[in-house]
């Protein structure tokens, strides 16, 4: 746009509505006001989401967002947050605080695992347990929570799992199409 106008200088009020430019060697300035006003991009909630996970949840038309010890349901098409609930984290004992490291649903988005733990230098993360949701409607209700910090085999596992979808594991009415999720597998 500076060269599109041509000038040396161009300085944009607080509003962004009014523009100087100011060419070298000119007599005066010339003023620009801006002609049309859009209102593309509009704040939804005032707060720091540094170090924060999104997971949609399709079939409820939400998508939840974690934020240190809490998780945030936002609706979809008005991204007006619908519901909210905290996860008790273990107290911290060092400077390094403890937060969600990893959200997943599993595949028919009735059962949700969050990992918390710390996040270190480099990015290496150290989990301390696991929580195992299950989605009520359109809330979610915690079932269990796993100390993962006494279980040596996880020092050195990554926090990208999955539920394990087993066709053989069903619940206790025996209905071959309801599958229960009893197991996670986890990458080392």
């Amino acid at each position: 746009m500076n060269n599109y106008i041509g000038c040396t200088a161009m300085l944009f009020g607080s509003m962004v509505k009014y523009g100087v430019t100011y060419k070298q060697d000119q007599p005066g300035f010339e003023l620009y006001k801006r002609k049309y006003t859009h209102d593309f991009k509009n704040l939804i909630v005032d707060e720091n989401f540094n170090k924060s996970y999104p997971l949609e949840v399709e079939i409820i038309n939400s998508f939840l967002v974690s934020k240190n010890d809490k998780i945030m349901l936002f609706n979809s098409d008005t991204y007006a947050i619908t519901n909210e609930f905290k996860i008790k984290i273990h107290e911290s004992t060092t400077r390094e605080q403890n937060q969600i490291l990893s959200m997943k649903m599993c595949e028919d988005e009735e059962y949700l695992a969050i990992i918390s733990g710390k996040l270190l230098i480099k990015n290496e993360q150290q989990p301390n347990q696991l929580d195992i949701f299950i989605r009520k409607g359109k809330d979610f209700v915690h079932q269990s929570t796993l100390d993962l910090y006494s279980i040596k085999e996880f020092i050195f596992v990554s926090m990208d799992f999955y539920f394990m979808n087993n066709a053989n594991n069903t619940n206790a009415t025996h209905d071959p199409t309801s599958v229960v999720k009893t197991h996670l597998i986890f990458a080392k």
